[in-house]
């Protein structure tokens, strides 16, 4: 990262902030413009301090505007203060037009995301909850910034040794000629057995190319020496010399990925799945396992045929190649999501639910989902996606480490925003043990869909939280209306009824506003809680984005909920709790984190995925 502080100078203050009249708070009549070259200046305000909206925290008098001295300045009738937003009020727990967050202690104090390839700015402020953060992707190449874009090794110092994988085999022994040292992004390339020089050539970056055999900058293959993460050309020249013993093999050199950024801001994954990339820097398995040859691979609820589990290639993006090498000319099914968290919790397709409401297909084994159904590119690299229909979802009622009872957790979700559903329930996230349902809190899961409970604003769909037994677009009552009555139809006989806790949700809450439409082919979402002592009462939050655009997440809700959250831990992708499996969406990549992760945290993700390269 590149942090910048923000200079306001008299000049800068018209071109940063909105203009006096936008606001109903008393504002200075401002000074008189100097006239350019005159020299005149501007006479003196006659107004007061002027707020940002609300009530000014401070702001002199102005001075009216400069002495014109070749260009005009303009009298701001006095400085700005901090009141906040128009109409907003920074400590009420509601974050209002205008807010970026509330109550202040939410609000980022610093824009640091730890990349060093990014400028990390921060505009407003957390004392008027106006504080908000934005991360622009470094692209030039500045030898000392601690950066070393895309191609710009070998003129960058930045991208200098670094490399401690790969391999090179071949002749080893000493070499001469024109090529000179391989050198480049990953370091010199040295083999165990006898240094190999010269026939190389310059590297910069990538696969290293010589007599001395070939380097694949992090790939775990090494017999012949180490080799950094370089590309370098073939070299020109030079005899090869006689040959050295094989070196011990590399390991894999990726860079900072979604479950590192959680690790250090101190919340780590304890489910992470992606079916297009590696999201944890140290996992070695494999991504997901694809079955073709099943009995009826349309309606396959996991047995027959075989299975190949796929792995990912030295960039670190699914194997594509192997997939498709495995289905030709057949279907394959999606039978396992690889967990890469530590945990091991992965994924297969979900059991029977109670719910036996609808057409039944809840109270049924769900199906795989087709594993080629969706192609995609991401970072250039051809991929699959997880793209499921009715009837399909995946679950794990067994999964270790992940949030119970009223214990703080954050789930984020990349998935396509123009495949959606209105029925339950395309969810990610936290659900029951015994795939039924319960009490609202059992589950805390992020949703994609328009739903048949709230709604945000536009026609959808939206990123929602599903905490059982209705879906919140935002607002922090907790019974969903009729549910309560409703619910308790589904008690087997004999077994006490289930009580909600809260107030029901007014009709003006139904329909949250500030929760906004992402029909995007790429959607960043989050859900984060936490249980607050102080309060005795829990807190939760919902952000969403363009996974390809766009710098800052919007935040659809951020404070306080009646909800007694008692969840259970299981781990749910594209269904509901009680598995209501008669919604459908398209998942590429999304974990779970033991303790709420920070919305800086946050904010890093999200460049981090807009980084990956999706779409074309």
């Amino acid at each position: 990262m590149r942090s910048k502080s923000l200079a306001v100078t008299v000049l800068g203050v018209a071109a940063m902030i909105p203009s006096c009249s936008d606001y109903s708070e008393d504002s200075g009549t401002g000074g008189a413009a100097g006239t350019e070259g005159s020299g005149t200046g501007g006479g003196t305000s006659s107004g007061g301090a002027t707020a940002i909206g609300g009530a000014s925290s401070g702001g002199a008098v102005g001075s009216g505007g400069a002495v014109g001295g070749g260009g005009a300045a303009v009298g701001s009738g006095g400085a700005v203060g901090s009141g906040g937003a128009v109409g907003a009020t920074c400590g009420n727990g509601i974050v209002e037009d205008g807010e970026t967050c509330d109550p202040s202690t939410l609000c980022p104090t610093t824009c640091d995301d730890g990349d060093a390839c990014t400028v990390d700015d921060m505009t407003g402020s957390a004392a008027d909850c106006t504080a908000d953060c934005s991360h622009t992707i470094i692209g030039s190449c500045v030898p000392g910034d601690g950066c070393c874009p895309a191609g710009c090794e070998g003129v960058d110092t930045d991208c200098g040794p670094t490399g401690a994988g790969g391999s090179v085999t071949g002749a080893g022994g000493a070499a001469t000629g024109t090529g000179g040292s391989v050198t480049g992004a990953g370091g010199s390339v040295t083999g165990a057995g006898g240094a190999v020089t010269g026939a190389g050539g310059g590297g910069s970056g990538g696969l290293v190319t010589g007599s001395g055999g070939d380097g694949s900058g992090g790939l775990v293959t090494g017999s012949g020496g180490s080799a950094g993460a370089g590309t370098g050309g073939a070299g020109t020249g030079g005899d090869p010399g006689t040959g050295g013993d094989p070196g011990t093999g590399g390991t894999i050199v990726l860079s900072q990925r979604p479950c590192d950024i959680y690790a250090d801001s101190g919340t780590p994954c304890v489910a992470a799945y992606s079916m297009v990339r590696v999201i944890a820097r140290d996992y070695t398995g494999p991504l997901y396992q694809v079955r073709r040859g099943a009995p009826n691979p349309y309606q396959n609820t996991g047995v027959g045929g075989e299975t190949q589990d796929i792995g990912f290639d030295e960039n670190g993006f699914a194997d594509a190649a192997a997939q498709d090498a495995f289905c030709a000319g057949t279907t394959c099914t999606v039978s396992v999501l690889y967990d890469q968290s530590p945990m091991g919790n992965d994924l297969r397709r979900g059991n029977a639910g109670c719910y036996t409401g609808g057409d039944g297909a809840a109270a049924e084994d769900d199906y795989e989902s087709d594993a080629t159904a969706h192609p995609l590119t991401v970072g250039g690299h051809d991929v699959y996606s997880l793209y499921t229909n009715v009837h399909e979802g995946y679950r794990n009622n067994e999964a270790v480490g992940t949030a119970v009872g009223t214990e703080a957790q954050g789930i984020y979700m990349v998935a396509d925003g123009t495949h959606y559903g209105d029925p339950c329930c395309f969810d990610f996230g936290n659900a029951s043990a015994d795939t039924c349902f319960g009490p609202t809190g059992i589950m805390n899961a992020l949703m994609l869909g328009t739903g048949f409970w709230g709604y945000g604003e536009g026609s959808g769909p939206w990123m929602m939280a599903d905490f059982e037994l209705g879906v919140w677009a935002g607002g922090h009552h907790g019974i969903w209306p009729g549910m309560a009555d409703y619910i308790n139809d589904f008690v087997p006989p004999g077994e006490p009824p289930i009580t909600l806790a809260g107030t029901e949700v007014p009709e003006d809450e139904i329909q949250w506003e500030q929760n906004p439409s992402v029909r995007y082919p790429y959607v960043f979402g989050v859900l984060t809680s936490e249980y607050v002592q102080a309060e005795g009462r829990s807190h939760y939050a919902i952000r969403s984005g363009n996974a390809t655009a766009g710098n800052t997440l919007t935040t659809a809700y951020d404070d306080w909920t009646e909800i007694a959250f008692v969840q259970e831990g299981a781990i749910i992708l594209g269904i509901g709790g009680d598995n209501s499996n008669w919604s459908y969406g398209t998942f590429y990549e999304g974990a779970m984190t033991a303790g709420r992760p920070t919305l800086a945290t946050d904010q890093a993700v999200y460049a981090n995925v807009q980084a990956a390269g999706y779409g074309p």
